[in-house]
């Protein structure tokens, strides 16, 4: 993990010379659905009447280390602040943010990610 407080990315100057390959297929065609959808609101039981809980989903993704070492940066700003938090709960705070910014600004910071590799690294030989 960088010991530097906020590392640098060099993938956002590569981004900037090469141009997302996502830029123009996905984010076009994502963009009017995303907006039209209605917000779901959370349903209530009959029996008792109180909400229903969401239903959780397992994951797993790839991130460059970099990105990763952010998110125990931020992790360690909370317990500066006084309050724990998970891996999760950084993530989706990021999420919840992030939608509600503007198309352009999510264009522009979706064209600055260095697209990475999908998939298991391959397995080292010993």
């Amino acid at each position: 993990m960088p010991k530097s407080p906020v590392p640098t990315n060099p993938s956002t100057q590569a981004a900037a010379k090469h141009p997302s390959k996502r830029a123009s297929t996905t984010t076009a065609k994502l963009a009017p659905e995303v907006a039209s959808k209605p917000v779901k609101h959370q349903k209530v039981s009959k029996k008792d009447g109180k909400p229903k809980k969401n239903k959780m989903v397992r994951d797993s993704f790839n991130m460059p280390e970099s990105d990763y070492s952010l998110i125990a940066m931020i992790k360690k700003r909370c317990i500066t602040q006084g309050f724990a938090v998970k891996k999760s709960e950084v993530l989706r705070a990021a999420i919840i943010g992030y939608a509600s910014q503007t198309d352009e600004y999510i264009k522009s910071s979706m064209e600055a990610l260095e697209i990475i590799k999908t998939g298991r690294p391959p397995k080292v030989q010993r």
